[in-house]
């Protein structure tokens, strides 16, 4: 599983924060809100969580580090029977062993001064929002009990949906800042969203192709930013958020890796995407 080795990489190379493309602003008014925070070394959830649409509102105490984010929160899902305890004591450092366990709804990356909003469909369930940066044992998580709700909300209408399939994205070219965006892991497999900001068309096409044969160090020289649209996800997750990406010209990819060893890139999965 384990997410952004390369793309730390990226933005190590870089010196850059990631772009959060989640909304800073937007809140659908009819849908209810949890507030998660992570604060002093403990992550909390405020509000009243029940099954439905829901919009999830991230903050950290935590500032951007050497290019990188200050945290990335995980809204986990667990499986009918498994208790939080199972989890904390069985889930690999790397998380690769997640499936036996549960499965990521929504991850979001932040730093301090930030408010990601994402608006996701919550079931009724147990759930563990976690610190996906520290190990379990730090106790850099919470657990939440999610009620039936007689009459769930629904998602908004989006403007657009990027879906997520071994291995390739499906969906619009082209998105405009500001409008409610969709992100759907469609496959069978952990699947993440990440942008990376170049120079034109011309460039995309390079950098797919440069990540497409593996040789992830060239592209890392025509990327002049990183964010994304949505971090890694498990089968099934639907998450979506207003974009605000710089206008521009980005390329969308995914560094997870298969059973195999081998990143998503390298198998297909980087699409040019355009923001107006």
């Amino acid at each position: 599983m384990k997410r952004l080795i390369t793309l730390g990489v990226v933005t190590a190379a870089l010196a850059v924060v990631a772009v959060a493309s989640a909304a800073t602003s937007h809140r659908a008014a009819s849908l209810p809100v949890l507030q998660i925070a992570e604060t002093n070394g403990m992550v909390t959830v405020t509000g009243t969580p029940q099954s439905g649409a829901t919009e999830l509102d991230f903050t950290t105490d935590l500032p951007a580090k050497n290019g990188n984010t200050g945290a990335t929160l995980g809204v986990i899902r667990l499986k009918n029977g498994v208790t939080p305890e199972q989890f904390e004591a069985g889930i690999k450092p790397d998380g690769s062993n997640l499936a036996q366990f549960g499965s990521l709804e929504t991850t979001a990356d932040l730093s301090k001064g930030q408010t990601l909003k994402i608006q996701t469909i919550l079931k009724p369930a147990q759930y563990v929002v976690a610190d996906l940066n520290s190990p379990p044992s730090s106790n850099r998580h919470t657990v939440v009990q999610v009620a039936q709700n007689p009459t769930p909300a629904a998602l908004p209408k989006a403007a657009a949906t990027v879906r997520m399939k071994e291995y390739k994205f499906s969906g619009p070219s082209t998105v405009k800042r500001g409008e409610l965006v969709r992100t759907v892991n469609a496959g069978k497999q952990q699947h993440m969203a990440i942008t990376l900001k170049v120079k034109n068309r011309k460039q995309a096409t390079l950098v797919e192709s440069l990540l497409r044969k593996g040789k992830d160090k060239k592209a890392q020289k025509l990327i002049r930013g990183v964010g994304d649209l949505m971090d890694d996800v498990s089968p099934g997750a639907i998450n979506q958020s207003q974009v605000a990406l710089p206008k521009g010209v980005w390329v969308l990819a995914c560094f997870m890796t298969n059973s195999k060893g081998v990143e998503h890139t390298g198998l297909g999965m980087e699409r040019t995407l355009i923001v107006k």
